[in-house]
């Protein structure tokens, strides 16, 4: 069991660790991952008077830009690797009180496929196939879920490789996030087993039924009735039969009810009127493509029914993407969600994980 009275980090640059002097004046380390967009990281460090090494001195080469940076977090001998990437933002402060500080920011190294845009055509090809050719454009390896569909034409139409891979993976409702050096397109995980129960004030409960159950600090939830779709219809024209495709999702059509009874569908179709969502598009090629395509909107707008964010210990292998049961917020709130986003600092106050969740069903 973890030492939580004893948070701990380790931070590598260029695959060497930092030497205690310099770890010892890290004020404050965070990291945030999200699928879907750059996981960052940042520290603080004190560049102390009159020295100030960290700026005038040769020293400061140490946090140049571009250079590697590993982060590991935890607890005294049990730190978990929490993200691999580039120094991409340096900033020193000088106040007119205090101390100096020099704040180093990064991102995974997802921020390769971001910053240019680009125009090009893909052909006879899966998107296991053009995930896999732009991890290796990007000098990234890649692990990748094939949605077994085959596409005559894809174009990537004037967008940076992220942006289209976004795209990609909305149509299907899949993620996209990148792990150390590794590009990873996977199904969206809201269906997966959970990793760790988080209870609201039963201190006791949450720290003696295992190491996967923890006490929740804080949380803060959101019941939006008028969001999730009662159906969704996805229009489409087909330049080669010139007739048009139409698919349509509903409840049924829901990947998971995430341990809940009552579904997006079901809370809406409470108000007289239902909430129907229509789509137009150009872009697809095949009435599979159209059904896939409606299945994955429905899905993907289904998850934001409940958002809402919650705050516990550290825990490091909390990670966004993963499943967690919340409970002791009473029967209507109480299962398991999805984690949107995961942050996790140590400083002044300690080691602690905030987290944004979703859910796509009420108990």
């Amino acid at each position: 069991m973890s030492n939580y009275f004893a948070p701990a980090f380790q931070v590598q640059i260029d695959g060497t660790q930092l030497s205690a002097d310099v770890s010892l004046n890290i004020e404050e380390v965070q990291v945030v991952s999200k699928a879907d967009t750059l996981d960052t990281f940042s520290f603080t460090i004190t560049n102390a008077l009159p020295k100030m090494r960290w700026t005038h001195t040769s020293d400061a080469n140490l946090f140049s830009q571009a250079k590697s940076v590993k982060i590991a977090m935890g607890y005294v001998d049990e730190l978990e690797d929490m993200i691999e990437g580039e120094i991409t933002q340096i900033t020193p402060t000088f106040p007119d009180s205090g101390v100096p500080t020099v704040a180093i920011e990064g991102h995974a190294l997802m921020h390769r496929l971001h910053g240019t845009n680009r125009t090009r055509t893909f052909q006879q090809v899966s998107d296991k196939q053009i995930v896999e050719q732009i991890a290796r454009d990007a000098g990234l390896q890649s692990n990748v879920e094939d949605p077994n569909i085959q596409y005559e034409y894809v174009i990537q139409p004037n967008q940076t490789d992220l942006e289209f891979l976004r795209e990609r993976a909305k149509r299907l409702h899949f993620e996209v996030l990148v792990k150390d050096k590794t590009l990873i397109f996977r199904k969206s995980q809201e269906a997966q087993d959970n990793t760790f129960t988080l209870v609201w004030a039963q201190i006791q409960k949450s720290v003696a039924n295992s190491s996967n159950t923890l006490p929740m600090n804080t949380c803060s939830l959101q019941l939006n009735a008028l969001q999730p779709p009662t159906n969704v219809e996805v229009r489409c024209y087909d330049p080669k039969t010139k007739k048009a495709f139409v698919s349509h999702a509903g409840s049924s059509d829901q990947t998971s009810k995430m341990g809940g009874s009552q579904t997006g569908s079901d809370v809406t179709n409470a108000f007289p009127r239902p909430s129907n969502h229509v789509h137009v598009s150009t872009m697809l090629a095949s009435q599979e493509e159209c059904d896939n395509h409606a299945k994955a909107i429905y899905n993907n707008e289904a998850l934001k029914l409940v958002t809402g964010t919650v705050t516990t210990i550290g825990a490091p292998t909390l990670r966004s993407g993963q499943v967690v049961v919340v409970l002791g917020i009473g029967p209507r709130f109480e299962g398991r969600y999805c984690i949107d986003e995961a942050t996790h600092s140590i400083g002044s106050s300690g080691y602690q994980t905030s987290l944004t969740i979703k859910r796509n069903a009420i108990s």
